[in-house]
């Protein structure tokens, strides 16, 4: 009896090791039709260069002020004044000196009037480019945010935008404003 339950045990895991999820595969059929090879698991293929379209929207919205905007949202709009507002200081390598002046001001403010714990957290959800030149842009980033208050465990959610002035120092974009939309 014990021997049957091992032979049959034994047939059932060569089956599937053969026909169901075995180590070995055939290649992919239309695998070997598009590219004339077989791809290995594993192996990088060359990507087609990028289309005429994508390069003229990337230079009508460069990939890197895109990040760079997405980026600089989430980090100003996420601090706490039990962390004396750290994030907003990390930020000011990439402010131009107005935009630092105002973010003294606002560390100022919210320090003075702070007498509980106040916190925000942010995520960048998309972004529009209002307008672009090769030393100045505007990028409206749109953005959930979470703010915490006082001794509360469930955050209040909200989504808010903030429009972003930026200016190309050299070879590198900074903030000139940040302005949230009311």
């Amino acid at each position: 009896m014990l021997g049957a339950l091992v032979l049959i045990s034994a047939l059932i895991l060569a089956w599937w090791f053969w026909w169901g999820g075995g180590a070995w595969r055939p290649a992919p059929v239309d695998n070997i039709l598009k590219t004339g090879a077989v791809q290995k698991p594993g192996e990088i293929q060359d990507l087609p260069p990028a289309g005429v379209q994508r390069l003229e929207e990337e230079k009508n919205y460069p990939l890197g002020l895109k990040q760079f905007a997405y980026s600089f949202a989430e980090r100003y709009g996420s601090y706490s004044n039990n962390a004396m507002f750290q994030n907003l200081e990390d930020l000011r390598p990439l402010m131009t000196p107005a935009m630092r002046e105002k973010v003294d001001k606002l560390i100022t403010l919210h320090r003075a009037a702070a007498l509980a714990y106040d916190g925000y957290t942010t995520k960048a959800l998309s972004g529009e480019l209002i307008n672009f030149s090769e030393t100045a842009a505007t990028v409206m980033v749109r953005t959930q945010r979470l703010h915490y208050q006082n001794d509360k465990i469930e955050p209040t959610v909200f989504y808010q935008n903030i429009f972003l002035q930026l200016v190309k120092a050299g070879t590198e974009w900074q903030v000139d404003d940040a302005r949230w939309q009311e």
